[in-house]
C-alpha cells in the first residue's frame, strides 16, 4: 500500500511542480487546490466505476473475458479521470478502482448486493504482474538508452539517495514503534526503499510537458539523476536486506 500511494503522490507532485514552473502565476494555493482536486476526482471516479463494474460482473456474467474487459474498463476509468480531474487524476482513479475490486466481498456487504461479485483477484493479479514486467522492461531499457552518467550526476544522485533514506529511516523506526511492529518489520520498512518504474516515468515528464525545452532547457538532467537514484536505491536495498536477514 505504501508503495502504491508513494507512486501516485510522486507522479501528482511532479506534474504539479512542472506546471508551476511552466506557469509563473501558478501560486502555492492553486497548487494545493490542484492536488486536492486531482485526488478527490480520481478517488470518486475510480470508486464509482469500480462499484459499477462489481454490479455488472455479479454472478459471473463476464467470467470468460473478465481479465480483458476489466483492463478495458480500467483504461476507460483512467481516461475519464484525466479528462475530469486533470493531469495526475488517472493514477489515483486506477488505485481507487483496484481497491474496490480487491475488496469486492466487503463492498458487496456494505451495499447489500443480492448477488456476490465474482472477481478473480488472483487471475487479475497475475495478469497485472505480466503487464508490469513488460512496462518495467520497456522503461528501463529506454532509460538506459538515453542516460548519460557523469561524476557530477553520481555525486548529486548520491546526495538525493541520502536525503531519501535518512528521513525514511528516522520516521520508519518511530512509526513502527507506535504501530507495534516487530523489530524485523520495522527494520525492513525503515531501510528498504527502492525506486523503480514511478521514478523512471516521472523523469520523462519534462519532455512531455515541455517538448521544445522552452521552460525546461535541460530535461536530460532529470533522466540522468533518476537513473542514478534508481540504481543506487535498488543496490542499497538489496545489500541492506541481505545483511539484515543474515544477522537474524
Amino acid at each position: 500500500m505504501e508503495s502504491v500511494i508513494n507512486g501516485v503522490l510522486c507522479l501528482v507532485a511532479t506534474i504539479t511542480f512542472i506546471q508551476m514552473h511552466l506557469t509563473p502565476t501558478f501560486s502555492i494555493t492553486e497548487s494545493l487546490s490542484k492536488i486536492a482536486t486531482v485526488f478527490s476526482t480520481g478517488l470518486c471516479v475510480g470508486a464509482g466505476i469500480g462499484l459499477g463494474w462489481l454490479v455488472i460482473t455479479r454472478g459471473g456474467k463476464l467470467e470468460t473475458f473478465e481479465r480483458v474487459t476489466t483492463l478495458a474498463i480500467l483504461f476507460s476509468c483512467y481516461a475519464c479521470a484525466e479528462i475530469v480531474g486533470g493531469d495526475g487524476a488517472g493514477p489515483v482513479a486506477a488505485l481507487s478502482f483496484g481497491l474496490i475490486l480487491g475488496n469486492a466481498s466487503t463492498m458487496a456487504s456494505i451495499f447489500r448486493m443480492s448477488k456476490r461479485p465474482t472477481v478473480d483477484v488472483a487471475g487479475l493479479t497475475k495478469f497485472n504482474e505480466e503487464l508490469t514486467f513488460i512496462l518495467r522492461s520497456f522503461f528501463f531499457v529506454l532509460l538506459g538508452l538515453i542516460t548519460t552518467v557523469s561524476s557530477i550526476t553520481l555525486i548529486f544522485g548520491t546526495i538525493c539517495v541520502v536525503l531519501i533514506l535518512i528521513p525514511r529511516f528516522i520516521t520508519g523506526k518511530k512509526l513502527c514503534k507506535k504501530l507495534s511492529f516487530s523489530e524485523r518489520e520495522g527494520a525492513i520498512i525503515a531501510g528498504v526503499a527502492p525506486n523503480g518504474l514511478t521514478a523512471a516515468v516521472a523523469a520523462q515528464l519534462p519532455y512531455v510537458f515541455d517538448p521544445a525545452g522552452k521552460y525546461l532547457p535541460q530535461p536530460q538532467v532529470f533522466v540522468n539523476l533518476a537513473c542514478v537514484v534508481i540504481l543506487e536505491t535498488i543496490v542499497f536495498s538489496a545489500i541492506y536486506t541481505a545483511i539484515l536477514f543474515r544477522k537474524r
